[in-house]
């Protein structure tokens, strides 16, 4: 329920003869969380594979955001992650971007056990644009291993 807080009343056989006592409860619903919607007064989690909802506070969101296959997996409520050649910037954001070099990112699997996406051995940052430490850039935006004894700066 996303309602959060309403009053509720307890009937009860009091003590006293058969007269009936009523006590003012109150009663805390918790609010949707990430990866929920609202469906009646529910909070219902998005159901994957080609359903999310990223928003932080969907109080008031009633309809489940549609996956972009093309360049995404889902698999349901928040969990979304970007395909191979695709990364994401972070958990926060729906925004999925292709790589300067595709075959630096690695993506992710269709159950999003990395919801980032993952760089190739010797890529790392943003988009994986950036060579790891022992590793240089040649012409084409690839990472190359260095050489032993040798340094790139």
């Amino acid at each position: 329920f996303f309602f959060k807080q309403k009053t509720a009343y307890e009937i009860s056989a009091c003590l006293v003869g058969s007269e009936m006592c009523i006590r003012d409860r109150d009663i805390q619903f918790r609010n949707c969380v990430k990866g929920e919607i609202i469906e009646g007064r529910m909070c219902k989690e998005c159901p994957g594979p080609f359903n999310y909802s990223i928003e932080q506070n969907p109080t008031f969101q009633t309809k489940c955001q549609a996956c972009d296959s093309s360049k995404m997996f889902c698999a349901g409520g928040d969990r979304i992650c970007p395909k191979f050649s695709f990364k994401r910037l972070n958990n926060d954001t729906d925004l999925v971007y292709q790589c300067p070099n595709k075959q630096a990112c690695l993506g992710s699997d269709q159950e999003c056990h990395d919801l980032i996406g993952k760089c190739k051995e010797g890529y790392q940052g943003n988009l994986c644009a950036s060579c790891k430490k022992g590793f240089a850039k040649t012409g084409t935006d690839k990472c190359s291993l260095c050489s032993q004894g040798w340094r790139f700066y």
